[in-house]
């Protein structure tokens, strides 16, 4: 029977855990913090329960636009983290739950490789050291903070720390438009703060994946919302004013001249950093901290596999992407070669209007010098879209113009984070343009989009 130590309880590693333990492995599992990582404790999912809370707020302020008149609307923000907060302790004991029902054994420790074969466990009753066959590297990353600006928790905020506010300021700068920047910006706006973003990209949202339209999008949405930002913004410095107030100090790429803004606290939203593990001679890592893994996510020991953020920006650092690296690392282990595919990598973005992307852009088309179509339907033209009140965004299809097969597929609005999966598996399993023209969509449905895209691509575009 294999022996298998797994570092890190994310979604990565306790879904490795699980996997192996199904495959009949001696599983360990070693956990500093709580079970889940930062996507069930400090990310993913506490983040979409403020985003609810904020969407059903603000659908409740026009509902009048319903025909149903509503007195007296309070945020209760305290009554809001404590939702938070039981959603999380809910799902975290489901992990747990899991961890026993697959016999999978626990310990609570800060974990630090030894050798290939050996981990040492500080834990609060001392050290103690355990062997396996096998490890499997998944304790992910952390915020990171700017040269000169470093987290107080206070003042100057890291994602975690504004997942714990429990009074909403008059006004926050948010240094970074990617998308944690923009998902808080959304947040904090519609819980009354005075939102601005300073971002150093020529965009919002400059991610890899993301549509350049995509981003257009949620610009003019974000000037609707009264959310402020200024691209091109390099920050020098965060000054502290007598009167408690903060002075953010940047520079724009265009002129040389400071400008500033004044504003109660900063989040620091600039990416994230490989949490501190100490790796024994021969394992490779980065100048950064990042693990270098092959294909199979074997580092360069053998017998250790990586997933997850530790493997750093270079694959996207998301937690459905740890998850699907925990099945292939594990799978490996046991003898199959399996190599990790980043293809067709789902991105989602929880403003508002929602971002789901998948596929390849424009641009990435350009690069690879496909000779592409582009079929792009608003969803205005859709009825469902009206009924619930939410008609900004659009959708588009990128397609191969030789065999009209589906590269790519962009959508901004109602419920894009949900629609996307229906482009994960067109593209998987490379329908056609006609493909999808010859699929029946029920009516009314936003699903519908697909079929507007489709029909208008291949000449015959019935509301699109």
């Amino acid at each position: 029977m294999k022996k298998i130590i797994v570092i890190g309880s994310g979604p990565g590693g306790y879904v490795a855990a699980i996997r192996a333990a199904q495959m009949g492995a001696k599983v360990c599992l070693v956990e500093k913090d709580k079970l889940g990582g930062t996507c069930l404790n400090y990310g993913c999912i506490p983040t979409k329960s403020l985003i609810s809370s904020c969407s059903l707020f603000n659908k409740v302020k026009k509902a009048s636009e319903f025909g149903i008149e509503v007195e007296g609307i309070r945020v209760h923000m305290d009554k809001i983290m404590q939702r938070k907060q039981r959603i999380v302790s809910v799902l975290r004991n489901g992990v747990g739950n899991l961890i026993k029902r697959n016999k999978i054994e626990l310990i609570k420790g800060i974990g630090r490789l030894k050798n290939e074969k050996e981990v040492i466990v500080e834990t609060g009753n001392g050290e103690i050291e355990i062997k396996g066959d096998y490890i499997i590297l998944a304790t992910g990353s952390i915020p990171r903070s700017l040269k000169g600006i470093g987290f107080d928790g206070e003042t100057i905020l890291s994602s975690d720390h504004l997942l714990n506010l429990q009074d909403i300021p008059q006004s926050m700068v948010i240094i970074g438009g990617g998308v944690i920047g923009c998902e808080f910006a959304y947040i904090l706006n519609s819980l009354g703060c005075k939102v601005y973003i300073l971002e150093a990209m020529n965009r919002l949202l400059p991610v890899p994946g993301i549509d350049l339209g995509c981003s257009n999008v949620i610009q003019r949405e974000m000037k609707k919302m009264k959310v402020g930002f200024q691209l091109n913004a390099f920050v020098n410095q965060v000054k502290r004013l007598e009167d408690g107030m903060l002075e953010v100090i940047y520079k724009t790429r265009t002129s040389d001249d400071n400008k500033s803004i004044k504003t109660n606290k900063v989040a620091v939203c600039v990416g994230r950093e490989p949490v501190d593990l100490e790796y024994f001679p021969g394992l490779e890592v980065t100048g950064q901290g990042w693990v270098r893994v092959d294909e199979y996510l074997r580092t360069s020991v053998p017998n250790i596999y990586a997933i997850g953020d530790i493997l750093g920006p270079s694959r996207p650092m998301l937690a459905h992407v740890a998850s699907h690296e925990a099945v292939v690392a594990v799978s490996n282990i046991f003898g199959n070669k399996k190599k990790m595919d980043y293809s067709l990598v789902p991105g989602v973005v929880y403003t508002k209007p929602e971002i789901g992307c998948v596929g390849i852009t424009e641009h990435m088309a350009r690069d690879m010098g496909i000779e592409y179509g582009v079929s792009r339907v608003m969803f205005p033209s859709i009825g469902r879209s009206h009924t619930e009140g939410e008609i900004s965004g659009e959708a588009k299809i990128l397609f191969d113009k030789k065999d009209k097969k589906v590269l790519g597929i962009h959508i901004i609005g109602p419920h894009a984070s949900e629609l996307i999966a229906t482009g994960c598996v067109l593209i998987r399993q490379g329908a056609t343009m006609e493909d999808i023209g010859d699929t029946i969509f029920a009516h009314p449905t936003l699903s519908e989009i697909f079929h507007e895209m489709a029909m208008k691509g291949i000449g015959y575009p019935i509301h699109g």
